[in-house]
This record gives C-alpha cells, structure tokens and sequence, in this order.
C-alpha cells in the first residue's frame, strides 16, 4: 500500500508548519495556559498540532494505492439451436422433451465450477434463459460468434458447446469463420444424418411485382432424393384454380429440376401462387412438397404520350428507351390527329414544336395540367414559345441553326447523373438548336448549358420550369437518336443515353404527396420480421405534428380485425406490429382533427419463409469440422454425459488471476473521521477537566 497526494509531498512540510504556528500562538502564546502544568499544554499542543495536519493534509486529497488480486473463473456458453429443422425428424418428441432435460442439466454441472451462461440462436442471437422452442425460421451460425466476439471480448472463455444439426441457411459458412478469440468449440449433432427419401420444392423465383396485362414467369426447382424410378407430378394454382400440370420422372437417387412457367396477369391485386409436388409414402417430411409466391398485380402503369410534329428519328430514340420499362405504358400520335383525352397520362413529350396551323392545339396541349418534356426543332420560333410564359424569355426569332454540345451544371440537383455519363456527355454529337438568347430562367433549373465548339456559354440547353404548378422540361434541340447511336457504338448499349432520358422522364411524371396525412409502410414482409410502419400528420401549415391520436386497423384474409394506436415520436408517429402470420393483409388508418376525419389505406403482404423444411438430413459434417478447427469435440445426445467429464478436469480450464491497481481518496476511509474526533474530544475533554472553557 502506497500513499500519495494529487500535489507535490513537499506541501506536507507546509501542512507541518501551519499546523505548529496555528499550535504555539494557541498555546505557547497564550499567558492564560501559565497556570497549567507544562505536561498538560504539552498534551494539549499535541493534540492540536495533529488535528491541524491532518486536516491540512487531506486538503491535498491524499490517495491510498493498494494491489488487488482478482481471479477470473472460465467462462462456459451453450449455444443451442432452436430452429424448426431440429426436430424436423422421427425424434422430435424426444428433442421437444427428455432432450431438453438433459442439455439443462449439463448446465447445472458446469455451473458448480464455472461461469456458465447459455443463447439460445436461430436467425437471431437471444442470451437469456427462456425456454427452448424450435420454431426459428432460420439458422445462422456466424451470428452467434459474432455476438460472442462482440460480447464476451477479453473475458476468459473456457469453451463453446453448440448444440445444432449443422445445417444453416443465412450468413457465412462457420468452416471460414476467422474466431478473433482462442477457445475449444464442442458439438453436439442434433437430428438424424440418415439419407431419407424425399421430395422437396427447393426455391421459387418470379417477380414481386407484375402490371396487368404482362406475362411474367415462374421457375421452380424441385430436389429428389432416394426416388429413382418414381414420377412426380408438379402442379402451380392460382388463387384454388390449377392453371398447368407436369410430369417430372426421376431416374437418379439424387436428382435437381428446374421447371420454368409463364403466366399473364389477368387479374388486379395480390395474386397467390401455389405450387404443389406429388406426396409419397415412404416420405418423412411433407411440408416442402408445397410452396407460395404472392403477387402483386398492379393496373397503375405510368401514361406517356409522345406528340410529334412529324415522324423523326428522335421518337424512335425515346420510345425505344421508355418501352423497356413495364412501369410505363406508350402513346404515340401526330399534332394533327391528336384525339387522345390528356387528363388520362402522367407525361406528355412534344416533339418539334412549330407556329403555324396547329397553334390552337399547341396551346390546348400546353394548357393542360399534364407534365410535360418539350423537345423544340432546330428551326423552332423561340419567340412565338416564350409568349406562353414558359419560364423563360427568348425576345428574338431566327431560322438560323446553331450545332451545339451539352454542357453539365454542376449546381443542379433535382437528380442525379452519374460521372460514367457525364463522361459520356462530353463527347456526344452536337444538337441542333434555334439560335437565339435564352434569358430571365432559373439557373439552379439548368441540366445542361449550351456548349459551341469549346466555348461554354450562359444559354440552358436542357432546362426545367413550372406551368400551373406543372413540371416542364426543355431540350432547345433536336439530334437525340446521335446521343443513342453513338452510346452504343462506344458502349455497346444505351445504358448512358437511357439514364438520361429516364431520369427526366422519371423527375417529371413522379407525383408529389400533399396530402396531410401520410402513413409509410413496406409492401411486403417475411413471416419472420417485425412490421413496423410510420405515420405523419401536417398542419394547414404543413408543420408535422402528432398531437392527434392516430388508429390504425389491419384485416387478414378471414376478416379478422387487429387494432392498434401509433406511438408519437418527435414530430411524427411510429408504430410496430410485430410478427404476422402469412398472407396479405389490408390496413386502414385514421386521425381525426379539428372535426375532421383523415384516412389513409392499403395493403401488405407477408411471405412464408420455409427455408428449414428444405433439407431433411442433418449435417454433423459442418459440426466436426468447426469441432477440429478449434481444438474442440464432437458429441451426439446420447454423449452428453461424457462431454460433462470432460470439464471436471479443471486443471484444462484453469482460471485466470491478474492484479489491478485501485486508488482510492483518504477522505473516504471512515478512520479518518474516527481519529479527528478522537483528537478534538480528547483536547476538549482535557481543557474541559482543566477548567479553560
């Protein structure tokens, strides 16, 4: 033990000083002390002088420096694994009970002499003590080394014993885990390694979402195994109605099919497709002869109307760009036969604007509150366009023709262009464009500058405006099919012609939510998350607010309602659900402010995830290997109390001593406060007896 000060030791003859000056003017001084007997103002100044140090001193905050001895016990975890596919067997029962029992009282043996904390991990990692359930949809080794790295990091880890049927379907394979830590890990292979026949759909591709009217496919793939001469009989359903059936002939022991449907959505809304194998006898596991896709079908594809004024090559470049997008359907007409009723698209593109005969219907088309993207001819009147009160002013009107280049605006950012296209930019053929000066727009507006030769000017070559609160684009400019041509003569595609040409037509038919109620929520889940949904509410003035209860009630597929209230947070709400069952499921959520009733609805879907009745064989192979990589051992149940031996020996899992340094402040030792008020009732009582108060 060691004392030491927050000051240099050398205050303490200062604290020494001062306490024998404050004692002899006190005593030595004072002419009232000469009838005492010298042996009593000694005692008397002895006292005082140590009551002054030592009050001194502890104004320098001396510390006690002591050395502890700590011994740390081994540190054992049991990892189990609670995911469907343990008992996925002919032992379940003897998993879902006696197995249970044992594996807890291997814990109370270990717990006798070490440190012993158990998870319980399927997809996720769960450290506390709740009761084992197989019911985890899927399994993840690396998640629990992580979690122990994570955890457990510098504590002294005597073993892991993982108790699991080897087989894991999410995250890396445990045979390249790098472990940062040094410990055996033990095994324990739960299940049956025996090869079983069995038939099983293996997985199930198509798209999430198809538009009505579109064929989309479906492709299964189907395992067979210890079926060699059998045929089985692969049917897809549609909502209870089969819509095609086929025969698979297996002649291998271990056979891999993969079976390719197209169907064409004819129906709106969540479809659910059903896939089904033919069931046999001597099959263990029939849950994965069966299998489901949810759908969804939508009828709300983007309208786009191209109005020319004359066939061009440009109307080619576009609408070969824009067909490649199933979220768009296409319209092309010529100014002279429009027929069409505008209100009924999301974007119009005029192509080649032109005075003349057809100004009446230029202006019907301009008047509409559709977005639209204006594409003017090289020989257009930028006059003539400006009197529409465009965003822009262009005072003259020329038949001249500039060849001009594109030039990024750095400042612009309704959207984003990548380097790899600007690059691309760069170097496309020039446009051409009315000549003319563009004047009063809105340069942070501006996409592209006008570029003549290598001189950059202040003209917009591709510009962006309102009319009637409308997004409107501008290209002052003709020669788009050049742009394409050239991409894919140094490309080999249109990937950089068609981002531009997306994105715009993307930026200008999006719709703005001005809606004052506004619930966010995913399309779909798995069976296996929580769903988890947000809501915001604005005021007249939109400011978000959430000082209104908001309700929200979900309806499953039978009619049954579950209610629920949102949870204000900040200025919004936030609700989580929890897990549901799969299905689609409709919601309807409402806030009610001022007298008035707000609503929003919808619907999500929530997909099954079977992926642990795939594979009916456990796989101790990936347990033994993980075994002696890390020094450990494999057991089977039947084992457990053999492995529990294995520990008694606590020489192999010795523990840990270290020494720490504690420092602690003499003002907290209660001794102190003691020996002060000894001194001062010792002084008091002798001048008391003495007769000097």
């Amino acid at each position: 033990m060691e004392l030491t000060t927050e000051f240099s030791s050398w205050f303490l003859i200062l604290c020494a000083v001062l306490a024998g000056l404050y004692t002899f003017f006190l005593y030595g001084k004072n002419k009232q002390n000469a009838e005492l007997p010298t042996w009593v103002v000694q005692l008397l100044s002895v006292l005082r002088f140590f009551t002054v140090f030592i009050l001194s001193a502890l104004l320098l905050n001396p510390l006690i420096q002591n050395w502890v001895t700590q011994t740390e016990r081994p540190l054992f975890i049991i990892a189990q694994d609670v995911s469907a596919s343990v008992v996925n067997n002919a032992d379940s029962v003897y998993y879902k009970s006696d197995y249970i029992s044992e594996i807890n009282q291997l814990k109370e043996q270990l717990s006798s002499n070490y440190k012993v904390v158990t998870l319980n991990f399927g997809e996720e990692v769960i450290i506390q003590d709740s009761a084992i359930q197989f019911t985890a949809k899927r399994t993840n080794f690396a998640k629990v080394f992580d979690e122990i790295e994570a955890r457990y990091a510098g504590s002294n880890i005597g073993a892991l014993i993982l108790a699991s049927d080897g087989l894991f379907n999410v995250g890396a394979n445990p045979d390249y885990y790098n472990f940062k830590q040094n410990y055996p890990v033990y095994t324990v292979g739960l299940g049956d390694t025996t090869q079983k026949s069995d038939l099983a759909i293996a997985e199930i591709l198509t798209n999430e979402i198809v538009y009505l009217g579109n064929s989309f496919p479906i492709e299964v793939s189907v395992t067979a195994s210890l079926l060699k001469g059998k045929t089985a009989q692969l049917q897809v359903f549609n909502n209870g109605k089969q819509l095609t059936k086929r025969s698979l002939k297996i002649t291998q022991d271990q056979q891999f099919f993969s079976e390719k449907f197209v169907f064409k959505a004819t129906e709106e809304g969540t479809q659910r497709y059903v896939v089904k194998l033919t069931t046999f006898e001597n099959e263990l596991n029939t849950i994965n002869n069966s299998a489901q896709s949810l759908i969804d079908v939508l009828d709300n594809r983007d309208k786009v109307l191209i109005i020319a004024n004359a066939p061009h090559p440009d109307i080619a470049a576009i609408r070969g760009i824009l067909s490649e997008k199933e979220s768009l359907e296409i319209d092309v007409t010529y100014i002279d036969e429009l027929t069409q009723t505008l209100d009924a698209y999301n974007l119009i593109i005029s192509h080649g604007f032109k005075s003349g005969k057809n100004d009446a219907i230029w202006a019907k088309v301009w008047e509409s509150e559709v977005p639209m993207w204006v594409i003017m001819y090289g020989k257009s009147n930028l006059r003539k366009m400006s009197q529409l009160n465009p965003g822009f002013i262009a005072p003259g009107s020329s038949r001249k023709v500039n060849r001009i280049s594109p030039s990024f605006n750095k400042d612009f950012s309704a959207f984003k262009i990548s380097q790899e296209t600007k690059n691309y930019l760069s170097k496309v053929p020039p446009l051409h464009t009315p000549f003319g000066e563009i004047t009063d727009f809105d340069a942070s507006q501006v996409l592209f500058y006008q570029k003549l030769g290598s001189v950059e000017t202040n003209y917009p070559l591709a510009y962006f405006s309102e009319r009637n609160e409308t997004k409107t684009a501008w290209l002052f400019g003709e020669g788009l099919w050049q742009w394409k041509l050239y991409d894919y003569q140094e490309n080999q595609s249109n990937a950089h012609f068609g981002e531009v040409v997306w994105k715009t037509v993307q930026y200008l038919s999006v719709k703005e939510d001005k809606s004052r109620f506004r619930v966010k929520i995913n399309k779909r889940f798995n069976e296996n998350e929580n769903i988890r949904i947000k809501a915001e509410f604005y005021n007249k003035s939109y400011q978000l607010i959430n000082e209104s209860e908001v309700k929200l009630v979900v309806t499953d597929q039978e009619g049954k309602l579950f209610n629920f209230v949102f949870n204000p947070v900040n200025n919004t709400y936030s609700l989580e659900m929890g897990r549901f069952e799969p299905g689609v499921y409709a919601y309807k959520s409402t806030v009610l402010e001022g007298g008035t009733k707000f609503s929003k609805s919808g619907s999500f879907i929530v997909n099954p995830v079977n992926v642990e009745w795939t594979t009916v064989s456990a796989n101790f192979d990936v347990l033994k290997n993980l075994s002696d990589k890390t020094g450990g051992k494999f057991y089977v149940p039947s084992q457990l109390a053999e492995l529990a031996r294995v520990f008694d020996d606590e020489s192999k899992f010795p523990s840990i001593s270290y020494k720490s340094e504690k420092k602690q402040s003499l003002l907290h030792e209660k001794w102190i406060f003691f020996l002060l008020l000894l001194l001062l009732t010792a002084e008091w009582l002798m001048r008391k007896y003495k007769g000097r108060y």
